[in-house]
């Protein structure tokens, strides 16, 4: 219903100038980030070496590709949705990662990232295996594009984030624990609606590991501190 409603109203606003959008409020996004602090790396990609087999894939029916790997005039070599200039309207796609069981030594995933995108309207989001993943922090909507006259492909009424990370790039943690003893792939995606657009997301590294010390490590540590 809300994409009938979506087409109709595009139409009725086909003449009218971008300053008569109105203006959606975040809802008050996490302030703080919150990191995965690693002990161990079973994944590390890097971005800069290499694109590590990530895969753009068009989530949605009508959705315009947008996700391309290559060197920003600014970033360097990223991933990135609006490379060297702004996503376009109607975007929807994924990027998917290489696929990984999720284990102990896989619980988590660490993305070192930046963002600057139509706030609320347009947004981006984790899946893994068709589930949305918060990260530790929570994303800064609850629910993305949620006016009726708009509509963010593959993201739309989802929770994710949105607006303008202005700080350089920041790290968010996601914990796959609830995905134990499976096989799962990353799916870091992204959805605009029919106007207004920025650089969009983009990715400098994402590593999967653990945060957990082994027995053995404690074990050694207690045992050297007996000798200090």
């Amino acid at each position: 219903m809300k994409k009938l409603l979506v087409v109709i109203g595009v139409l009725a606003l086909a003449t009218c100038a971008f300053a008569a959008k109105p203006v959606l409020e975040l809802e008050g996004g996490p302030t703080t980030r919150i990191a995965c602090d690693l002990n161990s790396v079973m994944y590390d990609w890097n971005f800069a070496d290499g694109d590590h087999g990530f895969m753009p894939t068009i989530c949605e029916d009508g959705a315009v590709a947008t996700w391309a790997y290559g060197v920003d005039g600014i970033y360097g070599s990223v991933w990135a949705t609006g490379l060297n200039g702004s996503y376009p309207n109607n975007s929807g796609e994924a990027l998917v990662s290489p696929t990984f069981l999720v284990d102990p030594s896989t619980q988590f995933v660490e993305v070192v990232h930046y963002y600057d995108i139509e706030t609320n309207y347009d947004g981006c989001n984790l899946s893994v295996n068709g589930q949305v993943v918060e990260p530790l922090e929570g994303y800064d909507v609850a629910a993305l594009s949620p006016s009726t006259s708009f509509y963010a492909f593959c993201v739309d009424l989802e929770p994710g984030n949105t607006g303008h990370n202005l700080n350089d790039f920041i790290t968010s943690c996601f914990d796959l624990g609830a995905f134990t003893g499976q096989d799962v792939a990353l799916e870091f995606t992204f959805g605009s609606d029919s106007s207004v657009t920025y650089p969009g997301w983009y990715l400098a590294s994402v590593m999967v590991g653990s945060n957990v010390v082994s027995v053995e490590a404690k074990s050694f540590s207690t045992v050297k501190a007996l000798y200090r």
